[in-house]
Order: C-alpha cells, then sequence, then structure tokens
C-alpha cells in the first residue's frame, strides 16, 4: 500500500535535558539524573521522544566549566558542584521562606 500525503521533508535533530532529578539523601551523597529527549523538528512540527537518563554524583570539588544556555559556547568561567549546591539551597529556602509568608497563620482559639 503507498504511504498517503507522503512528502519528502528536511529536518532538525538535536538531544535536550528535559528534566532534572535531584536526590539528596539524608546518609548519602546528593545525586542529579538528567533526562534526554531526542527532539526532531520537520515540516514546522516539533515532537520529542524519551532516550535515556545521564546520572551524576555530587562531589563538592569537582569543577564545571560554565557554558551559556542560549549558545552552548564555553563562558570561560567555572564553577563547583558545592558552588551549585549553595545556589539550588538558597533558591529552595528563598522560594519556602516565600510560600510560608504567604500562608495564612492559624489563629489559636
Amino acid at each position: 500500500m503507498a504511504n498517503y500525503k507522503e512528502q519528502i521533508a528536511t529536518g532538525t535533530t538535536w538531544v535536550r535535558c528535559k528534566a532534572v532529578t535531584i536526590e539528596n539523601p539524608l546518609n548519602g551523597a546528593a545525586r542529579a539524573t538528567f533526562q534526554e529527549t531526542h527532539c526532531t523538528s520537520v515540516g514546522g512540527v516539533t515532537s520529542e521522544q524519551f532516550s535515556g537518563l545521564l546520572g551524576l554524583e555530587f562531589k563538592p570539588d569537582s569543577t564545571v566549566a560554565l557554558r551559556d544556555p542560549q549558545t552552548g559556547e564555553l563562558t570561560g568561567q567555572t564553577s563547583t558542584h558545592a558552588h551549585v549546591y549553595q545556589l539550588l539551597y538558597s533558591i529552595y529556602m528563598q522560594a519556602a521562606l516565600e510560600r510560608d509568608a504567604a500562608a495564612p497563620t492559624s489563629m489559636a482559639a
């Protein structure tokens, strides 16, 4: 059987990180797991498909070369896993404090 409305098209494919799960157990090393998807864009239609997981154990002294998220180019700067941990902790604390400040307080009877 022939393919209905078959067209030859040019497209683009790439891999991207769709989600990051961070585990910070009470006992044991912190870990980040990155969920990757394979994206395809053809004829103005973009789709994505799960393509795998990439795990990374938190190592405070490990250094990472920073990249521009828009271009992927190296910025010339570096950071440590400990600094990234500090940033994430600070984001969490700010969000938690803002949430708690916005929550209605209960009145004692």
